[in-house]
């Protein structure tokens, strides 16, 4: 008997399954365990999928993993190599008729990781393109019902085009604190802020402070605006600015990015100004360190530098509590990095 493409609707038991699962996992892979996440069509509600668990493990060391084969046999797993893809590190649970769950393992940092959650999370955020994801799969597996590699490869196209709007829309994700919302400002917001502010904070559902857009910060939106033009739009982050939210208030307090994408050495200058009525509550500090957080997270970001006037006093404050070096002053500035 060969294998056959079956879908099956929606069943909350996948999730209990993997949460099983994991657990075992677990038990095996530490101390070189990163984290687990379950993955593929079973963790997406309301979307058809092949009654498969597909767990994504993350590891420090990748070539560790092969010396778990034996262990990962005792819970049931063929070990398959790489199996296509350099740098992972594939098991299958179940017959080579029936399958009920993929393990594809991967060290911390490789870009296939991103690319798995990216895909599970835009489909969840994204209801409708979901659903069109489970009707192309159940049209697929009527076709293909006797040819499982077929099916598969008849969903290349669509994958591809979500991977690639996942990544936009992912890089476009605000970044929550304790007390703040940060939000990537697109090209379109941005120009707006110049041209009608009130239609950006009907647009972004909060008020704006006053001036926040006017006067001096005029011209480095405008630059801002030039420098995203030169980036694809998965980078503009880099460019744009955050807007910084404070949650209880729901309004636009204060600005803060970085210039430009990272230099050839991965390194990034950092910005930022808040209005004076929402100076001196740590707002900045909590901003600045959250926006470190991200940049340094980034594999094409090895340090993140600052300047600061001599006299400038509530800045200094800001970059020394969130841990930025002082590297030396010249011309009455202060230069700092933090890697």
């Amino acid at each position: 008997m060969s294998r056959i493409v079956e879908l099956k609707a929606h069943d909350p038991e996948w999730l209990r399954q993997f949460e099983s699962e994991a657990e075992r996992l677990t038990a095996v892979f530490q101390p070189n365990l990163v984290a687990i996440h379950h993955v593929g069509s079973t963790a997406v509600p309301g979307i058809k999928a092949k009654p498969i668990i597909d767990i994504l493990v993350v590891v420090h060391n990748i070539e560790w993993v092969d010396t778990m084969n034996e262990a990962m046999n005792q819970l049931g797993y063929i070990a398959k190599g790489e199996n296509g893809i350099d740098g992972r590190r594939y098991f299958r649970k179940g017959s080579n008729i029936h399958h009920t769950h993929h393990i594809h393992t991967y060290q911390n940092g490789h870009p296939e990781i991103i690319r798995h959650l990216n895909f599970r999370d835009y489909l969840i955020a994204h209801p409708d393109v979901a659903q069109a994801y489970s009707r192309l799969k159940e049209d697929l597996a009527s076709k293909y019902k006797a040819d499982p590699p077929l099916y598969t490869d008849s969903k290349t196209d669509f994958i591809r085009d979500v991977n690639e709007k996942a990544i936009v829309w992912h890089s476009h994700q605000s970044i929550e604190t304790e007390r703040l919302v940060l939000l990537p400002l697109t090209m379109a917001q941005l120009q707006t802020s110049l041209g009608d502010p009130a239609q950006l904070a009907q647009e972004l559902g909060v008020s704006l402070a006053d001036d926040l857009f006017a006067g001096a910060v005029r011209q480095p939106i405008e630059k801002k605006l030039e420098i995203m033009t030169g980036l694809a739009a998965a980078d503009h982050p880099w460019a744009t600015y955050w807007l910084i939210i404070p949650k209880e208030m729901a309004v636009g307090a204060g600005l803060a990015g970085f210039k430009g994408y990272p230099n050839k050495k991965g390194e990034v200058e950092i910005g930022y100004g808040m209005q004076p009525a929402f100076q001196n509550k740590g707002y900045m500090t909590e901003a600045v360190a959250a926006l470190l957080d991200w940049a340094l997270a980034r594999p094409e970001c090895t340090a993140v530098t600052a300047e600061t006037e001599s006299n400038n006093q509530p800045s200094i404050r800001v970059l020394q509590k969130v841990g930025m070096r002082l590297m030396g002053e010249g011309n009455g500035r202060l230069q700092w990095r933090k890697e």
